[in-house]
């Protein structure tokens, strides 16, 4: 689990990468709110070719981002700068031969309180013990992700 600045020569080499990272919203969102949202970051996304998932619930994001190393370096810093959320946490970063998300610009789940409540991925997150075991953890993280991808697709 690392916070700050995504740099190029992070994480293992490879020029295709995916980061895992998590945040809080400063405010609620609707979804008005999410639907512009979505469609900023999808418009931003397929210019730089990068691909992934976005999960929004319990005022948390969680998100994949998939691309050239430099095109999700810059937009991680993007993202770090934008105002509508805090706390922001990169939880993994991970080279990868093909892409997991090719149909997504940026693809888009509400996480129900239920999906939040049963699965501890989405609610270890809440103080700073389990934060740091956040690491061990990506590898899940990704996959349950993947998973709400295919189901999705």
């Amino acid at each position: 689990m690392e916070a700050g600045p995504l740099d190029e020569s992070d994480g293992p080499e490879g020029d295709l990468i995916q980061v895992l990272y998590l945040s809080r919203a400063t405010e609620p969102m609707s979804e008005s709110d999410l639907s512009a949202l979505l469609e900023k970051i999808r418009e931003r996304n397929e210019r730089k070719e990068i691909t992934g998932l976005l999960l929004y619930g319990g005022q948390h994001f969680y998100q994949i981002l998939e691309g050239a190393r430099s095109a999700v370096t810059t937009t991680y810093a993007e993202i770090e700068g934008d105002r509508r959320h805090t706390d922001i946490t990169r939880i993994a970063i991970r080279a990868v031969a093909e892409r997991k998300f090719p149909r997504w610009w940026m693809g888009f789940q509400s996480l129900n309180p239920e999906e939040i409540k049963n699965n501890p991925v989405f609610h270890d997150h809440r103080n700073s013990d389990t934060l740091a075991k956040f690491p061990a953890r990506g590898d899940e993280f990704f996959e349950v992700m993947y998973a709400m991808y295919k189901t999705n697709n």
